[in-house]
C-alpha cells in the first residue's frame, strides 16, 4: 500500500465484497498486532493457569460428566423392545412400518449420543493439551510461535477495541487493540 509492503489481515467477506455481497465492518489488522495479542493472550493464561485451568476442567467435567451411560442403556433398551414389538406385530404391515421408523429413529438417536460423547472427549484431550503446554512453561513467552499457536488457539476475533483470543479448550482472553 502506497509503495510499502506490510502483511495484513482483513475479513475474506470484505476483500471480496463484491462476489459475497456481505459488507464486513470489521478492521485491517497487521499481523505484527495480532501475533503480539497471542502473545498476550498466552502469557495471560500462563500467568492465571492456577485459577483458569481449574476452571476450565470442573466447566468440561460437569458437561461430559453427563449421564451418557444413561442415555445409551435407555436408548438400548427402548430398542430391544422395539424389536420385540417388531416380533409380535405379525402381519400387520402399518404397525411394522410405525415400528421401523421408531427402531430407525433410535438408532439415530444413540449415534447423536456415540458423537456426542466422543465430541467430549476431544475437548478433554484439547483441554490436557492446554494444562500441558502451560506446565511446560517456566516463564512468560517473549516471541510469536506459529507451532504454538496451531496447537493452542482456535481463532482470534477482531473487535474495534479488543481481539479475543479463542484457545482449542474454549478458553477466551480478551487482548486491547
Amino acid at each position: 500500500n502506497r509503495g510499502c509492503k506490510s502483511t495484513v489481515w482483513r475479513c475474506v467477506s470484505r476483500v471480496l465484497k463484491k462476489s459475497s455481497g456481505i459488507d464486513c465492518p470489521a478492521r485491517t489488522i497487521h499481523e505484527e498486532d495480532l501475533q503480539a495479542a497471542v502473545v498476550t493472550a498466552v502469557n495471560d493464561a500462563w500467568a492465571r493457569k492456577d485459577i483458569v485451568l481449574p476452571a476450565l476442567k470442573a466447566n468440561v467435567q460437569s458437561v461430559v460428566d453427563g449421564d451418557t451411560d444413561d442415555r445409551l442403556a435407555a436408548v438400548d433398551k427402548a430398542l430391544r423392545d422395539k424389536q420385540a414389538e417388531l416380533l409380535e406385530a405379525g402381519k400387520d404391515q402399518a404397525k411394522i412400518d410405525e415400528i421401523g421408523d421408531s427402531i430407525v429413529a433410535l438408532r439415530e438417536e444413540r449415534q447423536d449420543i456415540l458423537t456426542e460423547a466422543a465430541m467430549h472427549t476431544e475437548l478433554i484431550e484439547r483441554l490436557e493439551d492446554l494444562a500441558a503446554f502451560l506446565d511446560e512453561q517456566t516463564e512468560a513467552i517473549t516471541e510469536y510461535s506459529e507451532a504454538m499457536v496451531r496447537r493452542l488457539i482456535a481463532k482470534i476475533t477482531v473487535y474495534d477495541e479488543k481481539l479475543t483470543v479463542e484457545f482449542k479448550s474454549g478458553l477466551e482472553i480478551d487482548v486491547d487493540a
